[in-house]
C-alpha cells in the first residue's frame, strides 16, 4: 500500500457527509467552479454526475461534468497533490497530481472513447489549480 494513502478518519468521513460525498480537495474545486460559473465562464456543473461506460465492462465517474458556453462538455477529474523529489521528469519539489497509474488509463481511454468532450485532470498548487488535458484535440496540438 502506498505509505502516502491513509484509511479515511471519522473526520474525514463527516465532511463527505457535508459535502455530498466530496472530499476536501474536491469541495475546493467545486468552489473554484461556482466562481467560475458567477463570471458566466461556463454554463453550469454537476459533481459525479454521470458514469462513462469504457471498455470490457469498465465505467469511469468523472468528479465534475462542466457543459461550456459553446455546449461543449468537459469533464473534470480531481486529484490530490504531491511534493517530487529530484527525478529526470521533473525538478526538485514540483507539484504533480497523486494518481495511480489506473486512473490516469482510464482518462485516456475515456478521451479516446469520446473525442467529442474534453477531459482535464486537475489538481491544487499554492492556491491555484494545474490541468492536464487528456482531450483527442489536445494530443494532436488543437484546442
Amino acid at each position: 500500500m502506498n505509505p502516502r494513502l491513509r484509511a479515511p478518519t471519522a473526520a474525514d468521513k463527516k465532511f463527505k457527509a457535508e459535502h455530498g460525498g466530496m472530499n476536501r480537495t474536491e469541495a475546493a474545486f467545486a468552489e473554484h467552479l461556482r466562481r467560475r460559473c458567477e463570471r458566466n465562464e461556463f454554463l453550469s456543473y454537476g459533481f459525479q454526475q454521470r458514469s462513462l461506460p469504457l471498455v470490457a465492462g469498465a465505467s469511469y465517474t468523472p468528479d465534475f461534468t462542466v457543459l461550456e458556453n459553446d455546449n461543449t462538455v468537459t469533464y473534470y477529474e480531481v486529484k490530490g497533490a504531491k511534493r517530487t523529489t529530484a527525478t529526470k521528469r521533473f525538478p526538485l519539489g514540483s507539484i504533480v497530481p497523486l494518481c495511480t497509474t489506473a486512473a490516469r488509463l482510464r482518462i485516456k481511454v475515456a478521451a479516446s472513447l469520446y473525442p467529442g468532450c474534453r477531459f482535464i485532470m486537475t489538481w491544487p498548487n499554492r492556491g491555484e489549480w494545474m490541468e492536464k488535458c487528456y482531450s483527442a484535440a489536445a494530443r494532436k496540438g488543437t484546442k
